[in-house]
């Protein structure tokens, strides 16, 4: 399978919560792993991930597209060994900068030798983990940690910029989304294609920006003895909210201004007795957890 093919089958938000590690399996290098990149990106609270790409297969080669396209970041050291840099590593590095965002990608080496033009343009992070372990560590999570905030202020902005894209009725099916699956609407008289218009292009909308998806039904032996499969299709999907979805949906109370009202108790007092008189749950936040509403420790 060609990289090209597999990366586009894996959308980009969200990432599983893991760093890929690109770097030589050789035995000089076998201590910086096991005393200083393992253990720092385990400080970082994330989960350090690598194959060994000497064993050559098209397994193993899925299992590395797969790192670098679903982990959080991709860390790679690129240190020469011999005055070579490992041609495995700097496939790697090649396949995360093609697809991955530059903050994502993120590159140490401890030495000094002469860089590649292909990664000369790119900040390369220097440490000494073979004689300086807690500086080493400290870099390595340092670097992750201003990387995981630069990407979630971009997510931010993503989210943002899909909220600013919605209109009223692609709002209000947002709101739908998020008490379930919703289902494409009956268009089985001229007064269905008039009246849900509105909504067919709202769920549109929706799958443009990546926010529901389609979620299918699963069949059993009785479904299909009890002609289930020539009920109309419409009848049969749904669609959910994707993790782009929760995102937004997640913002909406800061977009609307409500975490300024669970701010003021007073304020808060009177916005749960406006919101109690609706039937659909409120979009307000959670209550600010107080000494007083804590429970007690046993």
């Amino acid at each position: 399978m060609f990289p090209s093919e597999l990366f586009s089958l894996f959308p980009p938000f969200p990432r599983e919560h893991r760093v890929f590690v690109a770097m030589s399996f050789a035995a000089p290098f076998r201590y910086r792993w096991e005393a200083v990149i393992e253990p720092a990106i385990i400080s970082a609270g994330l989960k350090p991930f690598r194959v060994d790409a000497s064993t050559v297969s098209d397994s193993i080669l899925t299992q590395i597209l797969r790192g670098i396209s679903d982990s959080r970041l991709v860390f790679a050291d690129i240190t020469s060994l011999s005055g070579y840099r490992n041609s495995n590593v700097m496939y790697e590095i090649g396949l995360a900068h093609a697809v991955r965002q530059p903050q994502e990608v993120i590159l140490f080496r401890s030495d000094n030798e002469h860089l590649l033009f292909d990664v000369a343009h790119v900040r390369v992070n220097h440490y000494a983990p073979d004689t300086n372990e807690a500086d080493s560590k400290a870099s390595i999570v340092k670097a992750l940690t201003e990387a995981m905030a630069e990407i979630n202020q971009c997510k931010a902005i993503a989210v943002h910029k899909a909220l600013d894209a919605l209109d009223q009725h692609a709002f209000d099916l947002l709101l739908d989304a998020m008490k379930g699956a919703i289902r494409y609407p009956q268009l089985k008289t001229m007064r269905d294609h008039l009246v849900n218009a509105p909504k067919v292009s709202a769920l549109y909308k929706l799958l443009e920006l990546g926010l529901i998806k389609m979620q299918y039904p699963t069949f059993t032996v009785e479904d299909l003895q009890s002609g289930k499969l020539d009920r109309p299709l419409e009848d049969l999907v749904a669609y959910q909210l994707t993790g782009l979805g929760h995102a937004v949906t997640g913002s909406l109370p800061i977009k609307l201004g409500f975490d300024k009202i669970v701010q003021d108790p007073a304020k808060r007092m009177i916005a749960d007795e406006i919101f109690s008189k609706y039937d659909d749950p409120p979009l307000l936040p959670a209550k600010p957890e107080t000494d007083e509403s804590r429970p007690p420790s046993p």
